[in-house]
């Protein structure tokens, strides 16, 4: 296990936000292996991708961020929303450092 790995997984928070709309907020860094999924097929899609960054790194509930633990709320990722715009092509073709924002279908992500 990396220590950037374990440090992503120690900042991973859930928060309660008005009524039932869950909020979580995740940080890490794209590795080469993200922009594949299980298959080894590449990824095109930058919700994908992060999607597959938050397998590799949340596949085991000992691992830490127990949102993320659950492989339903991975796929929700997988099929939200990246915001803005112009980070999804810093996703899909390049190893970013990001923080990001997952609500109600939509992730906003802010590169670092």
């Amino acid at each position: 296990m990396k220590l950037s790995t374990l440090i992503v997984a120690a900042t991973t928070s859930a928060l309660l936000l008005s009524g039932s709309a869950m909020a979580v907020r995740f940080a890490g860094c794209i590795s080469g292996s993200d922009h594949f999924n299980s298959s080894g097929m590449r990824l095109y899609s930058a919700n994908q991708v992060l999607q597959q960054f938050l397998a590799h790194r949340y596949n085991f509930s000992s691992y830490g961020g127990a949102y993320f633990a659950n492989k339903g709320n991975r796929n929700r990722v997988g099929r939200s929303v990246v915001r803005p715009r112009h980070v999804r092509r810093a996703i899909v073709y390049g190893r970013p450092c990001f923080v990001a924002n997952y609500r109600g279908g939509v992730t906003h992500v802010r590169l670092r």
